[in-house]
């Protein structure tokens, strides 16, 4: 009997995740969060536009 997986949400493509790690970058560098955690949270929410 074949096992049945969940069927997961849609994946990230490489730049998708390339683009947020930047963001993250510039979040912590510019200084306005203080650990990863909290620069993945806004950029979850929304974050700040870092576009160049």
């Amino acid at each position: 009997m074949a096992r049945r997986t969940r069927e997961r949400g849609k994946r990230h493509s490489p730049e998708q995740i390339v683009q947020k790690l930047r963001e993250a970058d510039a979040m912590l560098s510019a200084g306005c969060c203080s650990s990863l955690e909290s620069a993945s949270r806004r950029i979850i929410a929304g974050g700040i536009n870092t576009a160049r």
